[in-house]
């Protein structure tokens, strides 16, 4: 190293940002912990309680390693002739949690952004999604560059500070257009929301004819309603509202939600159609 890359490394050292991949991956476990428990409460959401569960497990496993097991984890590798670190296994854990909720809560606020909608629901996906990708890129790191995320990182703090700059310019949009723009909807015929993995009404009714229907969703995931029959299928994103304007003959049709895994969970239901 010739002296002038040693005084850019001292000074890189002395920056109050100068984070480790490994710091990196710590703070976003935390934030989206703290925004999972912030769902909770407001939202009464079992399935961000959920999320949060096997955060901690992840986060726990990747901080503490073998404090945590002893040799527990030495001998399971001995037996299945692989050579694993408890902390590479945390990382596997959060790297799955983050992934899962980043591909929810980002393209909800892209989808939400391009639909004209503002406030929270920008800004809750937004957050939730800005911690997930951040925490999913560190955990990847972590995992195929292990011996090599504890020292200070140039390209962590980059990545960070970019996030956050694309975070800020997304919400400041939505923040902005919630102050400048009302979006109105016409009154609809059936209004339904979305909680807990569950309609609010298993039952709907309406008139023949032409149908509205609103959903609203409160859940961390997409959701649907869609009506096979009719050839209804209406998309929602996280924290979002919207309306779907179709033709509908008298008769008794079902309707569910086709996000994978949702329908098991019973969203489904009836539309009687009069």
């Amino acid at each position: 190293m010739n002296y002038t890359q040693a005084i850019s490394t001292e000074e890189f050292r002395t920056l109050p940002f100068a984070w480790s991949w490994r710091n990196v991956l710590r703070a976003a476990a935390v934030g989206e912990f703290v925004l999972l428990m912030v769902t909770v409460v407001a939202l009464r959401d079992l399935l961000a309680l959920a999320l949060a569960a096997i955060l901690v497990v992840g986060l726990s496993v990747f901080l503490l390693g073998e404090k945590m097991f002893g040799g527990l984890d030495n001998f399971i590798a001995r037996v299945m002739h692989l050579r694993v670190r408890a902390e590479i296994v945390g990382a596997v854990i959060l790297a799955g949690l983050f992934a899962d909720v980043g591909f929810y809560t980002l393209t909800a606020a892209a989808t939400n952004l391009a639909n004209g909608a503002a406030g929270a629901a920008i800004l809750f996906p937004a957050s939730l999604g800005a911690f997930a990708l951040v925490g999913f890129v560190a955990a990847v790191i972590c995992v195929f560059r292990f011996q090599h995320t504890v020292a200070p990182s140039r390209a962590a703090v980059n990545f960070v500070t970019g996030v956050v700059i694309v975070f800020s310019v997304v919400t400041g949009i939505g923040l902005l257009r919630g102050v400048t723009v009302a979006r109105a909807m016409p009154p609809s015929d059936v209004a339904v929301f979305t909680q807990n993995m569950a309609y609010s009404k298993a039952e709907l009714y309406a008139n023949a004819g032409q149908v509205i229907v609103e959903l609203e969703n409160h859940d961390l995931f997409w959701h649907t309603f869609t009506v096979p029959e009719l050839n209804v299928d209406m998309k929602v994103p996280v924290q979002a509202t919207q309306q779907i304007r179709f033709d509908a003959p008298a008769g008794t049709y079902r309707f569910l939600c086709t996000i994978p895994g949702h329908e098991m969970l019973g969203m489904t239901g009836t539309l009687t159609v009069r």
